[in-house]
């Protein structure tokens, strides 16, 4: 059970995190202690399960996730990549099965914190009032049209 007042991970574990440098042997591939977080609606990276993550990526924000294999991961197995803006990472299960949890689990959560609902959590999480909060996702709504409508050839971007 999770302390009082902390929930409990939608999924944790020990995973392989590739290093993007490239130093003169290859890429590497280092043991880490990932936490999808549920309740704050992030996927979290560190070198324990005590340590400060050293990459945290917003649920909401993510992109892609998706099972990889061959000459894009160095021919290794059981390997998903997460993208989240400019970053992608690729991270490596010790089974087939347990690479089909973590891609199950992460799809679920950033539906979820992708849905209407998910967005007033963050909106509210982040500190805005409720009142304002449960505007949010009506207002990026209409914000998308506007950009979607800018880049329309012929059409004017209307504020």
């Amino acid at each position: 059970t999770a302390p009082m007042g902390q929930s409990l991970p939608a999924a944790e574990g020990w995973l392989y995190k590739r290093h993007e440098h490239k130093p003169a042997w290859g890429k590497q591939w280092a043991k880490r202690y990932v936490t999808l977080n549920a309740k704050r609606g992030t996927l979290a990276i560190g070198k324990n399960a005590t340590a400060e993550p050293s990459t945290a990526v917003p649920l909401c924000d993510v992109s892609l996730v998706k099972r990889v294999e061959g000459a894009n991961v160095d021919w290794s197995d059981n390997v998903f990549e997460v993208r989240c803006g400019p970053i992608t990472l690729h991270l490596r299960a010790t089974s087939s099965t347990e690479c089909e949890r973590w891609v199950g689990a992460i799809r679920c959560q950033v539906e979820d914190w992708r849905s209407d609902e998910g967005l007033r959590r963050k909106a509210i999480s982040s500190g805005a009032p409720a009142a304002i909060a449960s505007q949010y996702p009506a207002e990026m709504e209409r914000q998308r049209a506007l950009m979607e409508g800018a880049k329309a050839p012929g059409s004017r971007l209307e504020v």
